[in-house]
């Protein structure tokens, strides 16, 4: 087997001591011209073969062996897709007879990445196919990922910074290799990879002076039905995701060829690509059918700076919710990786190599991660590894601000009164069960002054500080989840109160009934902490 060199491997200063650190990952050739079987064998033949094969099982043994409710769902879907394209299921073939896995275990794992998108944090504004319930069962987890194409102005290059984030990090983070694909003994691509995963995570064709980069993260369904959707789609056999990307990363050799198949091609679920190139990069926001948004770096483009764009998980140009649950940053809930990310960004004049190196490595940014790019197709430079988790990191904190912690309570007091008003005139609307417009109206009402009360408590917790830190102690922080179980009520109230059947009627008051009952949690905490505030500060109670 051929070894390969990471193209353009550089030291990066900006990690200073921190450099010995990083742990780099071994190159692995996966050599096209073979039978697919054969194409995996050297993952098992080498000195990190066995680790890789060991932990393989250590993941189906703790998380599949002993869980039939699981795997009946998990392998039952696998068998009604039926088996993959004759080359995948090749690959797939092959690395169950090398690991001694059960090849239904190895198929049905390629469905990760669509079946992620499943895993909305705290908030599901969907819930799970009927039949399918035990997916939210599966044992890895995300929301994960952290994509950044930004200009270089000091030369004018574009650089490419990646998180990946995956859990259970304890096995994937050991897992992790960089494939070089080629044929003829040239390469043709390379990818980041995960063993026993045949699809491409992040990649890159150096083939032309007009490359590019991929990066793939999750995206959560933007519509009630998305779930099903993508149940569909798996069970129709459509082509998975990843396996999509890596022919198109196989096949185009240029920039402009590559975006153009990403933003036409089937997918099997909703998921971000985020692609860059000579001079140029965009992230396309893709439902299975098509485009639902696209950012172009250099253009204006939603609360960015023109000289970067900026993904994470969630349609944060369409305000989603859900950004601020995401319990995976260094900081926690509340504190979305992607402002973290954006305020170091903005702080910085001129955004190097190094300056997005410090960004994917802030400790609010990072989350359970498990592989880092800095990528500059026109220099060819693929700099891969793995951080060190219990090293220490940029912190994204600021000091606590008692007085304007004492407004952000106040402002959260008040946002929750008007969901409190809007809930008790649906408790009322809703019953009227022969015309909704009026129910639904005050549901969004209540969603608005939700999403507002959680801006707020967001900024309070940055103010405020949390535990034993905190000048307001730790009622904003439990907040977290009564604000999550409401806006997971009224979520689902907003679908199922459009059902005018009897059992949608049923449901609908379930559902407000649920949101009324978090609410009044809700702000029981913060009255409690806004008498704890205002007594911490000498002011009056608020």
């Amino acid at each position: 087997m051929r070894t390969f060199s990471s193209l353009g491997l550089v030291a990066l200063a900006v990690v200073g001591s921190a450099a010995a650190q990083r742990k780099p990952l071994m190159d692995y050739e996966i050599n096209l011209d073979l039978a697919p079987e054969e194409r995996y064998n050297a993952l098992f033949d080498t000195e990190k073969g066995p680790q890789f094969n060991s932990t393989v099982w250590q993941f189906y043994n703790q998380y599949f062996a002993n869980d039939p409710i699981l795997t009946d769902v998990l392998y039952g879907l696998s068998a009604k897709r039926g088996p993959e394209n004759d080359e995948m299921q090749g690959e797939i073939n092959g690395l169950a007879a090398a690991s001694g896995l059960p090849v239904e275990f190895v198929t049905s794992i390629q469905m990760m990445y669509e079946l992620q998108t499943i895993m909305v944090p705290i908030v599901n504004f969907s819930s799970f196919p009927a039949g399918y319930e035990a997916l939210a069962r599966i044992p890895w987890r995300g929301p994960g990922c952290t994509g950044i194409i930004a200009i270089d102005s000091t030369d004018g290059s574009v650089n490419h910074a990646r998180n990946l984030d995956f859990a259970p990090v304890d096995i994937m983070q050991n897992l992790v290799y960089n494939g070089i694909f080629t044929k003829g003994g040239v390469e043709v691509f390379r990818s980041q990879m995960v063993a026993g995963y045949v699809m491409a995570i992040t990649g890159a064709n150096f083939q032309t002076d007009n490359g590019y980069a991929i990066e793939r993260n999750t995206r959560y369904g933007d519509h009630a039905g998305a779930f099903d959707l993508m149940i569909h789609n798996l069970i129709a056999g459509r082509d998975l995701n990843g396996w999509s990307l890596r022919k198109i990363l196989e096949t185009e050799t240029e920039y402009e060829a590559a975006v153009d198949a990403i933003k036409t091609v089937g997918y099997a679920s909703t998921e971000y690509a985020i692609v860059s190139g000579v001079r140029q990069g965009t992230i396309i926001s893709r439902n299975p059918n098509g485009v639902a948004y696209q950012q172009t770096l250099g253009q204006p483009n939603y609360d960015e700076r023109d000289d970067y764009i900026i993904m994470t998980n969630f349609d944060y140009f369409w305000g989603d919710v859900r950004e601020w649950f995401d319990p995976t940053g260094g900081n926690g809930m509340f504190h979305p990786r992607r402002l973290a990310a954006q305020k170091q960004l903005n702080a910085t004049e001129v955004l190097t190599p190094d300056a997005l190196f410090a960004t994917i490595n802030n400790k609010a940014v990072l989350a359970d991660t498990i592989f880092q790019a800095l990528i500059n197709v026109e220099k060819k430079v693929w700099n891969v590894s793995q951080p060190d988790l219990d090293a220490d990191t940029a912190d994204d904190s600021t000091p606590s601000d008692p007085v304007a912690c004492a407004a952000d309570v106040g402002s959260a007091a008040t946002d929750l009164t008007k969901a409190g008003l809007g809930i008790n005139s649906a408790v009322a609307d809703c019953a009227a069960t022969d015309d909704m417009t009026a129910c639904l109206a005050d549901i969004d009402a209540v969603a608005e002054a939700i999403a507002a009360a959680a801006s707020d408590v967001n900024s309070a917790v940055l103010d405020c500080g949390d535990g034993q830190d905190s000048v307001c102690g730790d009622t904003i922080v439990q907040m977290v989840d009564d604000l999550a179980d409401a806006t997971e009520a009224i979520a689902a109230a907003a679908i199922d109160c459009q059902d005018s059947s009897a059992r949608g009627v049923i449901k609908c008051a379930d559902d407000v009934a649920k949101g009324t009952a978090a609410l009044s949690k809700a702000g029981v905490d913060i009255a409690q902490a806004a008498t704890d505030c205002a007594s911490s500060l000498g002011l009056p109670k608020l």
